[in-house]
Parts: structure tokens; sequence; C-alpha cells
């Protein structure tokens, strides 16, 4: 995931590039939004356990930042480990793109939430990821928890929900499921490129994956 968030930093970059000489990235057209949605499934031995959504994004920090942009990578994934084994875990990790050379840095918490779910109430365990920069939360299935899946396979609205410090605002992020990549353009901004391919892979794998609890 490291690699993710250095891919995603790398990949700003490389999208500003041509707005190099803009005192403040925050003028570029575009620049603001999720860059790229991807599904994963996550397997062991060969046997289905998860289906991961992985999100790049670029947000503006006015809670901590003063509205400068920040890109996040990360993931949230629901893992099935047998019958009645079920839970949703959330991996993040954010980079300052001013300046340049800013760390990658682990959110002291994060969420995510649709309409009629979240998984900002429910207690689970969290803990900084073998990859520096990285944290996890490995949280059980609750109600709310069932009604965020629910919202992301009907396909509504989702946010992430991100505090930089113990105690502190909450960042919201909108997460487009629907982006599969972000492109320069001849206008001189970014343009998004949309599918509704990732989301129906992770229809598809949930109900796979879904199966295991009734074994």
């Amino acid at each position: 995931m490291k690699t993710e968030l250095a891919q995603a930093a790398i990949l700003a970059c490389i999208l500003v590039a041509p707005f190099s000489h803009a005192q403040d990235l925050r003028h570029i057209p575009g620049l603001v939004g999720t860059m790229e949605v991807s599904h994963h499934r996550q397997q062991v031995g060969g046997v289905l356990e998860g289906c991961s959504m992985v999100f790049r994004a670029v947000f503006l920090d006015f809670a901590y930042r003063q509205g400068r942009p920040a890109v996040i990578a990360g993931n949230f994934t629901f893992y099935v480990q047998g019958p009645g084994a079920a839970f949703l875990t959330i991996k993040t990790g954010v980079k300052d793109l001013m300046p340049a050379d800013a760390p990658i840095e682990a959110p002291a918490n994060a969420y995510v939430q649709t309409k009629n779910g979240t998984s900002a109430s429910a207690k689970g365990k969290a803990a900084d990821s073998d990859m520096a920069g990285f944290r996890m939360w490995v949280l059980p299935i609750t109600e709310k928890i069932s009604a965020l899946i629910g919202d992301v396979l009907d396909g509504k609205e989702v946010t992430l929900g991100i505090s930089r410090k113990p105690g502190g605002l909450d960042v919201l992020i909108p997460l487009d499921l629907s982006v599969v990549e972000t492109i320069t353009t001849t206008e001189g901004g970014l343009k998004r490129k949309r599918s509704t391919d990732s989301l129906r892979q992770f229809t598809e794998c949930f109900i796979e994956v879904s199966e295991r609890l009734r074994q």
C-alpha cells in the first residue's frame, strides 16, 4: 500500500507538471477529486477471502493545512474468513502535495460513510501498518456497516472521513467509485474517465465471498 500512495503521489506530480509555473496548485482545473478506483480480489491459498476497493484521491485540507492539496491512497475491504467470521478493513495513508517532499503520514482515524451507513461508530482494532505512513482499522460487521456495504453495492455516494490528529476535525473526502483514470487535457486541466466495471466486479466478488458465511 505504501507503493500505492507513492504511485498516487507520482501520478499527481505528473498530472500537475504542466502547471508547475503556477504558484498555487489549487488553481489547476479538476485537481481535486477521485483520481482512480479499482477492484481487487483478496485470496489466501487460492480461496477467495476479500473484496477490496482501492482508491486514490486529491483533496484540499482546510482542517489541518490551510486548504493546501494532499493525496490519499488506501482501500476498504470486505473480508470473510469462514461461517460467521466477516469484517471490514480500512487502510489509508496521506501525503501533502505542497511541499513536494512532504512525508507520508497515517491519519489518526478513518472511516467510510454513505447515506444510510457508516463505519465511524464501529468498535474495532486500529494499528499502524507494517509500511510507514499507513494505518489499518479492522471492524466487525455491525448494522451500520451492513447498511454501508448495501449502499456501496447500490452505487450510492461514498465518503471517506479522516482526522489527521487524535480528537481533531474530520476531513470529508468524496470517493467517486466510477473513476478509473485521471488524465491531463489540452484545455489545461484534469479529466476523469469513468466506468461501472469496478463496482460491478466488487458486487460479483461480494456475492461470491458471502457464500462462505453459509458454509
